[in-house]
């Protein structure tokens, strides 16, 4: 699977010209790839779930960009209670829809009314010995984030560079990956129509839902009753 997804994203670098040590575009703009994907070290051991953002949002490594390995450090081998709102959130999203696979059920019950999702991850002490996190994979529609970009408020990046390319590519990204199920973690994935059929016509099951760190669906239960069947 890392194979075919480095293959893949070489004609992406191809394609825009993408400095291979740095990220950044070779036209000069302010624009850089950020990241490779996150998978998980146990995706495909359990359900394979897919969560698909809009961007990364800011330019966590200056100078070049994050590996697959650095990653998944980053997020899977991060103290869960250092999570921020987006991935204290995604925790909680792997957590339910793996629930009855991993036998996490009596954890979604403990938690799913506390107040918010960071709450849960900062203070308490009977999280599960598995970190669902581990079974899933992350990836984003526009892959460009402004170099040095800190503040990760807003859509300023969220700009195409080939539209048709770039919906392709996200496409073949899913295919390579395999997904038993795809959450997209924005309702404008809901305008996104022509995309969303490609993608109905493999055999995953597709979501749409908030995002996580939308201040009103921080709560758990509230939240995973915003993620809605295509």
């Amino acid at each position: 699977m890392l194979f075919k997804l480095e293959n893949k994203y070489q004609e992406f670098f191809d394609k825009f010209n993408v400095n291979l040590k740095t990220g950044c575009l070779k036209n000069g703009s302010n624009l850089k790839f950020a990241t490779y994907p996150y998978i998980g070290s146990k995706y495909g051991k359990s359900i394979k779930i897919l969560i698909v953002g809009l961007d990364i949002g800011s330019d966590e490594i200056k100078g070049r960009f994050q590996s697959y390995e650095e990653r998944r450090i980053s997020i899977e081998d991060k103290n869960v209670s250092e999570y921020n709102p987006h991935i204290a959130g995604t925790y909680f999203t792997a957590l339910f829809f793996l629930k009855n696979k991993l036998n996490l059920q009596n954890y979604w019950k403990e938690f799913k009314n506390k107040p918010t999702f960071q709450q849960v991850l900062k203070n308490n002490k009977k999280l599960p010995n598995i970190n669902p996190l581990s079974y899933v994979a992350l990836t984003n529609l526009y892959k460009f984030v402004s170099i040095n970009r800190k503040n990760r408020d807003g859509g300023e990046n969220r700009k195409y560079q080939d539209k048709a390319f770039e919906l392709n590519f996200l496409n073949d990204e899913i295919r390579i990956l395999k997904p038993d199920i795809i959450i997209f973690q924005s309702e404008s994935f809901w305008n996104k129509k022509d995309l969303l059929d490609k993608l109905s016509k493999f055999k995953s099951k597709i979501y749409i839902g908030p995002h996580p760190s939308w201040r009103k669906s921080r709560k758990p239960s509230y939240f995973i009753k915003q993620i809605i069947k295509y």
